[in-house]
């Protein structure tokens, strides 16, 4: 599993303590695009890096449902429809067909399939968002900010980190 990198204490955060079996660091949430295109890929992740988001990106549908099956889950899937190997769509249900991904937050972010004929399709399968380029950063940010909510300084989602905290021994204390 990957090692997530501290945060500075400024930023929006909430730390699993030690002794509920976390390190007591302070986590960025965690957010993987799967998107084709280099330019817009890595305007994503510079948005999202200057609000403390840890990013990870993948090309391809194919890979991004290796990556997902693979490694600890992010907090929230930036997804592309129209990618290589596995198109978006299919993804997206093969995602709320299992367990462990059917509460994932996905964004959908497409300059493909435009209107809002599209955006209620793509939410009837799931995504929790549609954004469609050319979008504005705050759009983004408009996006993301309700699926990361207060948790969302945990880098995790209340479910996850209940589980992390019940799983050792429970302490109770947290800090903000």
């Amino acid at each position: 599993q990957q090692r997530r990198a501290p945060l500075p204490a400024s930023a929006l955060t909430f730390a699993c303590p030690a002794e509920a079996g976390g390190t007591g660091e302070i986590m960025a949430p965690r957010i993987l695009i799967v998107e084709d295109n280099d330019h817009v890929a890595a305007f994503l992740e510079t948005l999202l890096r200057r609000r403390g988001l840890e990013t990870d990106r993948v090309r391809d549908g194919l890979t991004a449902r290796q990556r997902l099956a693979s490694s600890s889950l992010p907090d929230i899937l930036l997804l592309d429809l129209k990618i290589p190997g596995l198109h978006g769509t299919e993804l997206l249900k093969e995602l709320r067909s299992q367990p462990a991904t059917r509460d994932l937050p996905v964004v959908v972010v497409t300059g493909a399939y435009r209107g809002e004929r599209y955006a209620r399709a793509a939410r009837s399968l799931g995504a929790s968002a549609y954004l469609e380029k050319p979008f504005r950063a705050a759009d983004l940010y408009a996006a993301l900010t309700p699926l990361l909510g207060a948790p969302a300084a945990a880098g995790m989602t209340i479910d996850r980190h209940l589980q992390r905290a019940f799983g050792s021994r429970f302490s109770g204390r947290y800090r903000f």
